[in-house]
């Protein structure tokens, strides 16, 4: 679902904004959940547009993974599907969608891309568990993914059609982890003011100058 971010609220607070029009999203999951007693694993993610927040779900899965790479390349799918989603929502509005460099993209918030057309770029998805990156990219199956629903798989489909790129980042800047599981105070206050939303105790900070 996309989701416009509109608030009379005075403590809410929009990210910046910013020339391009980037679309990129991240993924996480948190491995059987131990508030959850059919120990299913929760997937989380978010996706910008413009470095503005337009989509975010907390989802418990709809199988029981049996490791932290199934439950990791579950959320990815999961994730991927909203991306493709959003991609078709923007090519009927004939919006335009531009690629950053990752280390841009989590670097500062003020990237500034060029606009040369509204052939949509490829969504940059990014995930913190190297296993299910490797998975995603890999069309080779092992032993560590042969057992997987081929469903889970259908990320690769998007990234040979150049639809997606998948992307490592390191935890503490994955931002979907907000949506898995309890954080720390001052973890979960600067995801939630790199999402925009903050008081006047934790004023709006790109992401990395925390």
């Amino acid at each position: 679902m996309l989701i416009l971010l509109v608030s009379d609220d005075s403590a809410f607070t929009p990210p910046l904004q910013v020339q391009g029009n980037t679309l990129f999203g991240q993924s996480d999951a948190d491995y059987a959940n131990k508030l959850e007693e059919s120990k299913k694993s929760t997937s989380g993610y978010v996706f910008f547009h413009c470095h503005n927040l337009v989509c975010w779900r907390s989802k418990l899965q709809p199988i029981i993974a049996t490791s932290t790479h199934e439950a990791e390349l579950i959320a990815m799918h999961l994730s991927s599907q909203e991306a493709i989603w959003i991609r078709n929502f923007l090519t009927e509005i004939q919006a335009a969608v531009t690629n950053t460099p990752l280390d841009e993209l989590l670097d500062s918030i003020d990237t500034k891309v060029a606009i040369h057309s509204h052939k949509l770029a490829p969504t940059m998805l990014m995930g913190d568990n190297l296993g299910a990156i490797h998975t995603a990219n890999n069309p080779v199956s092992s032993k560590r993914s042969k057992h997987l629903d081929i469903r889970w798989l259908k990320i690769r489909e998007y990234q040979e059609q150049h639809r997606l790129i998948c992307k490592h980042i390191d935890g503490s800047k994955n931002i979907a982890d907000a949506f898995t599981k309890p954080l720390p105070r001052d973890l979960f206050a600067a995801y939630r003011s790199y999402m925009g939303f903050s008081g006047p105790e934790t004023p709006y900070q790109p992401l990395g100058q925390q």
